[in-house]
Order: structure tokens, then C-alpha cells, then sequence
């Protein structure tokens, strides 16, 4: 996987892709997959975190939420909440690891060959739940960064 990026515009330009292609199961997997890894490796880049050699997905994800302190290792459990955060901080980073996965077992890229097999309904979850982690790691980011 290459590392570079190119930026915000890059990433407002697969948020349009994935609003044109609700109806699309394969094409959502393949956008929503693309949109986390993009916006794990354009926190890495403006922080100027990037990694010097190739990284897998789930590899780029933890580099990227261990600089914003979204690891669940990272979490405060003496504060109030902070269990409950910690489960959550776990589920942004599993849905964003599955939907990867799935990707890779049902959406495009890779020169798939196959029918998809996720329906419509389901394709349409992923993206709202990949959307919801794309929020969370962009607004923690911009939070941090001043902006």
C-alpha cells in the first residue's frame, strides 16, 4: 500500500464517490475501505508520522489511532465513563478492521470476478459505520491539530 496521500481533497473526493454509489454493495465495501485507510494515512501524514516502508491496513489504522490516543489501551480508566469509552474507542477500531476484511472478501478491487454477496441494506450499514469512525478519527484529528 502506498503511503502518500493527497490530503483533504482526496478525502472529500471518496466521500462523493461513496454518496453516488448507495445502490451498490461491491462499490460501497470498496469506498468505505479506501476512505478509513485514507484518512488514517492523511493523520499519519500531518503529523508527519508516515511510515518509511509499506504497511497493511490494520497496521496504518493503529499507527494512526495511537496518535490520536483512540487506542483502548490509552483510555483513563479512572474517570468516570472511561470503560464505556474504552468499548467504544474498540468498536471504531473492529469496524473499521472488518470492514476491510470484508472488503476484501466481497466488495471491489483485487480484479474480483463474483457477484457481491451483501445486500444493499447491508451495504449501506457499513458505509454509516464507517462514516461514524471517519468522524471520529477526522474530528479528533482537527481537534488536536487547532482547527
Amino acid at each position: 500500500m502506498a503511503l502518500e496521500t493527497g490530503g483533504r481533497p482526496a478525502l472529500d473526493e471518496q466521500l462523493a464517490r461513496i454518496q453516488q454509489n448507495v445502490d451498490d454493495p461491491g462499490a460501497i465495501l470498496g469506498v468505505a475501505k479506501d476512505l478509513l485507510e485514507a484518512i488514517s494515512k492523511f493523520v499519519l501524514e500531518e503529523r508527519s508520522m508516515l511510515p518509511d516502508r509499506k504497511r497493511d491496513f490494520d497496521e496504518v489504522l493503529h499507527l494512526a489511532l495511537d496518535q490520536l490516543r483512540l487506542l483502548t489501551a490509552l483510555v483513563d480508566m479512572n474517570i468516570l465513563g472511561g470503560k464505556q469509552v474504552r468499548a467504544i474507542y474498540q468498536s471504531a477500531k473492529t469496524t473499521a478492521s472488518t470492514v476491510n476484511q470484508l472488503r476484501n472478501l466481497q466488495g471491489s478491487g483485487h480484479g474480483r470476478t463474483l457477484p457481491t454477496g451483501v445486500s444493499r441494506e447491508t451495504g449501506r450499514y457499513v458505509i454509516r459505520e464507517a462514516a461514524h469512525v471517519a468522524e471520529l478519527v477526522l474530528g479528533t484529528h482537527d481537534r488536536q491539530m487547532g482547527r
